[in-house]
Formats: C-alpha cells, sequence, structure tokens
C-alpha cells in the first residue's frame, strides 16, 4: 500500500477517487497542481451538467475513455480535459477512479489546422479557374464548382474517391469529348501520360467548348488539374483566321 501511495503521488497525470456525491476519497499532487481546492466536483467543469453525462455513462457501462469536455485549472482558466474513468467497488460502495489529460494544445492544434484547410477549399472554390486535386492512387481528393460546371455531362460521378481514370471513361462514353468507341482505351492510355508529368493541352468539348488543361505532379505523388475556358479566344482566333483568308482572297 505504501509503494502505491508512492507510485500515484508521484505519476505526473491527474489520478482520483470520488464518489458519485461528490467526495473526494483521494487525489495525487498532480490533481491538486491542475485543480486547486474545489468543494464540488462540478466546479471543475466549464458545463456543469457535463459532470452528469460522464457519470450517466459509467453507470451505464462502467468505464469511459477520453470523454473531452472544458474544465477550470488552478487559476480559473478553461482548458481541454480528455478524461478516462472506471468504476470500482471500494469498502461496499462504487466509486470513481479517473485520470485527466490536459488536451489544450491538441485541440487547438486540430482548430487551427482545420481552419486553415477552410481557408484552403474558401481560395480553391474563389478561384476562376477549375481545379482538382488527384492523389497518389489517382483518386480525386477535392474539386471546385468551376471544375464541376466544366464537367457538367459528368458531374454526377465527380465525388471524392472516384478513380481519375474511371471518370474519364464516364467522359468519353457520354461523349463529351468526342472520342470514338473503339479508341477510348487509346484515349485514356494518352490521359495516363498527362497523369505522369507536367503537361499543357487545349481540349475541345463536342458542345464547342474549348479548355486549356494543366496537369502538374505533386510532390506526395498525386497530381493536380487546372482548367481554363478559353472558348472566346479561340472564336476570336477563328474569325481572325476567317477576316485573314478573306483578306488573301481579294
Amino acid at each position: 500500500t505504501t509503494l502505491l501511495q508512492k507510485v500515484l503521488d508521484a505519476c505526473p497525470s491527474p489520478i482520483r477517487m470520488t464518489t458519485f456525491e461528490g467526495q473526494t476519497l483521494y487525489r495525487n499532487p498532480a490533481t491538486r497542481d491542475l485543480y486547486a481546492d474545489r468543494p464540488r466536483i462540478t466546479d471543475h467543469y466549464v458545463d456543469p451538467d457535463k459532470s452528469a453525462i460522464l457519470e450517466r455513462t459509467l453507470i451505464e457501462k462502467g468505464r469511459i475513455d477520453d470523454f473531452r469536455v472544458q474544465q477550470y485549472d488552478t487559476e480559473n482558466k478553461a482548458f481541454w480535459a480528455s478524461i478516462s474513468a472506471r468504476l470500482i467497488d471500494f469498502q461496499g460502495r462504487q466509486v470513481i477512479v479517473s485520470n485527466t489529460t490536459d488536451i489544450t494544445d491538441m485541440i487547438t492544434a486540430q482548430q487551427e489546422t482545420r481552419k486553415a484547410n477552410e481557408r484552403l477549399i474558401d481560395a480553391i472554390e474563389s478561384l476562376a479557374e477549375g481545379f482538382a486535386l488527384y492523389d497518389r492512387n489517382d483518386c480525386l481528393v477535392l474539386a471546385n464548382s468551376r471544375y464541376r460546371q466544366m464537367h457538367a455531362i459528368s458531374a454526377d460521378v465527380l465525388v471524392p474517391g472516384v478513380n481519375w481514370f474511371d471518370f474519364l471513361r464516364v467522359t468519353a462514353e457520354r461523349n463529351q469529348f468526342s472520342v470514338p468507341r473503339d479508341k477510348i482505351d487509346d484515349w485514356l492510355a494518352e490521359r495516363a501520360r498527362d497523369r505522369r508529368e507536367f503537361r499543357q493541352q487545349e481540349f475541345r468539348h463536342t458542345d464547342g467548348r474549348w479548355f486549356f488543361v494543366s496537369n502538374c505532379p505533386t510532390r506526395e505523388g498525386g497530381f493536380v488539374v487546372t482548367r481554363v475556358d478559353i472558348t472566346e479566344r479561340k472564336r476570336a482566333e477563328e474569325a481572325a483566321k476567317e477576316a485573314d483568308e478573306l483578306v488573301r482572297k481579294v
């Protein structure tokens, strides 16, 4: 018992044993350092109702792991806690043995990462160009609305996880591109070369629109596709060509 007491007292993780009535039967120094002295367990919680949720879960399951909740530290500052607890029998009654991990830094990092991802997605969505990112397995990670609009005929299959070549096959089968049925496999083989290296090409859709398409490999083995609608430029070039030919005839 003396050895166990020494081990628990030396443990850097806050550990305590409490009753359902809120009485503290044991707490190690790390618990005191984190929470200070508060008369009631619920005083630790930013939202006291969370304490009741934890207790109900313990009664139902006998254990709880990684219960994430905001609590107050010794300076009355809110922090994110991950609580794991067990019900045990002690002197003829059930008590709660729990330990707490301060996960504030982890939660903050996750929130910052989420915000950064949201900013990135918002920036990609605001691009005038069509944009799509595919992973190393040729599966779609994300695509902006402009990219989907440019593939309106096949937009229903343009969902995260779809394989690029499967998607391209659908575009050919639905006559988005002027590819003969018996030449689709050859056309896909040509697109495979697009995937392996940086390439810039112009494509014409069967509806008459022209697009300037860039394929750029990523460091992780995936690739980015960008599409720019150049239909108006092509029409202007064609008009200029026709005018030049007319002048030559004169």
